[in-house]
């Protein structure tokens, strides 16, 4: 079942970015298809449908092991995954987000996907634990590669919070500053956008801003013009 929830969740998000213009056939082994992407280098995919889904359940089966711990078992998963390789392309893009998804059974979102950027700010030694646990004289041992998941994971964790301790210096200081040249009124307005401002992902628009406020968008933009005569702020 999950399996299943996987292709239509890869066909829906990622096939379309990954296959050439005139194919819409996914890598299923029935076709050999020479990769394109950066695993091609270590990966030595799967061949066969049936061989491909009974590798992807056993390799689901450990990642649902709720006796192992979490952050192992998602290390273990993301090896396995990307060994398998059960898709033509957008195999790193799908195992980084599965990862993801299962670390925030732990995690906040926040965190959870942190592992992902984590990986694209350390793409030398993301490729290169894959490179290494897969050489012959490594014997199939996954101990360094679950060390070096980890470790790109906390590297991302504390850059993340290096960050947020960054943001939250940068809003306080800028609070404290509006706090004194405006009004208790247009203060409490300035405080909204400056939390969304350093905070937020993608800002804020004027019809969420109006839906906040309560008031029209003809108020809202007076109040501004009001704000930007006495400290020109605001655009």
């Amino acid at each position: 079942m999950f399996i299943d929830c996987m292709k239509k969740f890869y066909m829906m998000m990622f096939l379309r970015m990954t296959l050439p213009q005139n194919s819409m056939e996914y890598y299923s082994g029935k076709k050999r298809l020479e990769l394109q992407q950066e695993f091609r280098r270590f990966i030595k995919e799967l061949t066969g449908e049936e061989n491909i889904i009974r590798w992807m359940e056993q390799t689901l089966s450990i990642l649902n092991d709720e006796s192992i711990n979490l952050f192992i078992r998602v290390a273990i998963f993301h090896y396995l995954f990307e060994y398998v390789h059960p898709f033509y392309d957008g195999n790193g893009r799908m195992g980084r987000f599965l990862a993801c998804g299962y670390l925030s059974k732990r995690m906040n979102d926040l965190c959870a996907f942190q592992f992902s950027i984590a990986c694209l700010h350390d793409k030398k030694n993301y490729y290169k634990m894959f490179e290494e646990t897969s050489h012959k004289m490594n014997c199939s041992d996954l101990t360094v590669f679950i060390i070096q998941f980890l470790e790109i994971y906390l590297n991302g964790l504390k850059e993340l919070k290096n960050v947020i301790v960054e943001k939250n210096e940068y809003y306080w200081n800028l609070r404290n500053y509006l706090k004194q040249i405006s009004t208790k009124d247009d203060f409490k307005f300035l405080d909204k956008l400056l939390q969304i401002t350093i905070f937020g992902l993608e800002g804020f628009t004027m019809s969420e801003m109006v839906e906040n406020e309560n008031m029209t968008e003809q108020t809202l933009r007076n109040k501004i013009k009001k704000i930007n005569k006495k400290i020109r702020l605001l655009r």
